[in-house]
Order: C-alpha cells, then sequence, then structure tokens
C-alpha cells in the first residue's frame, strides 16, 4: 500500500535521498530502464510505501514519473549522458 506525495513532501524526499547519496540533480536528464522514458529528474515521483502490518515504519520511495503504470525505482534511473556515451 502506498499513497503519492505532495509536491512539497516530494521535494523533501529528492533532498533526504540526495543526502545519503542517492538521485541527482534537479535539472539532469535521468532515463528509466523500465519504460525506457527520458526526462528531469525534478519530475520523479515520490510515494509514501505503508508496511502491510500495522508499524511505525512508513518511508519514502523516489520512483518513475510513470508509475504506477512503470515499477521503475532510483536505482532504475540513470543519467542520460551515460547511458548514451
Amino acid at each position: 500500500m502506498y499513497i503519492e506525495l505532495d509536491e512539497h513532501q516530494k521535494m523533501t524526499a529528492i533532498k533526504d535521498h540526495q543526502k545519503i547519496g542517492l538521485g541527482f540533480a534537479l535539472e539532469e536528464t535521468v532515463e528509466c530502464l523500465h519504460c525506457g522514458e527520458n526526462y528531469q529528474y525534478k519530475n520523479v515521483k515520490a510515494i509514501r510505501t505503508k508496511p502491510q502490518f500495522r508499524s511505525d515504519n512508513d518511508f519514502d520511495q523516489i520512483v518513475c514519473k510513470n508509475f504506477p503504470k512503470c515499477n521503475g525505482s532510483i536505482i532504475d534511473l540513470i543519467p542520460i549522458k551515460e547511458c548514451h556515451d
């Protein structure tokens, strides 16, 4: 189960991921390895995943901008310059 985060929450999730070395600059173009679409990193979606059983362990995930149609996550995004060099 998940909820899609609003724009403010999404930006907070992106910054939190960037602090630990995950993600890209907002203006950087990325390609999703699942759907093959290219877009600026700032256009990703962010979701909050809720565990199946009652818990305080909700966590935010960065996912492809085409989620839920595409199940790509942050680890499936690569900088476009690396993809086509």
